[in-house]
């Protein structure tokens, strides 16, 4: 089984209004997203999301043809890629997908993990005060 394609969609969506985060000195109006597929010659598909991943475009190359499941070796080149052209992390997600795919295991297995479950974290990362969340959160 190898790589037969790499498809990279950028997408942007136009906030209604202003979303405060808790990260950024800017009020962002809009949040943009990069979806990545990574499909090989038997028919399966990886799929992976993050930030903008500009700069890749190209390097496709690197990955068609390889064995999907070379992890190590992908994420090496990916590293390289990182340190010239922003982070590809989408792209490793969808590879990750993918070995789950094949593997027929979900990923936290595959990562060493020992249990199904695992805490949840809430964070919305937004500046607001408790009666603002409340009152979302009622709407």
């Amino acid at each position: 089984m190898k790589i037969s394609s790499i498809t990279i969609t950028h997408h942007g969506l136009t906030l209604d209004r202003p979303y405060r985060a808790s990260f950024d000195t800017r009020p962002k109006t809009s949040h943009n997203t990069t979806l990545v597929r990574v499909s090989t010659d038997e028919g399966l598909t990886g799929v992976g999301a993050g930030y903008a991943m500009r700069g890749f475009e190209g390097h496709e190359g690197l990955f068609v043809g390889e064995d999907p499941l070379a992890l190590e070796r992908h994420y090496r080149v990916l590293n390289n890629l990182h340190f010239y052209y922003g982070r590809p992390w989408p792209f490793d997600i969808a590879l990750w997908d993918l070995a789950g795919k094949i593997t027929g295991q979900p990923v936290w297995k595959m990562l060493g993990g020992l249990s199904d479950r695992c805490p949840a974290y809430a964070s919305t990362g937004s500046l607001r005060t408790v009666e603002e969340t409340v009152d979302l959160a009622e709407h």
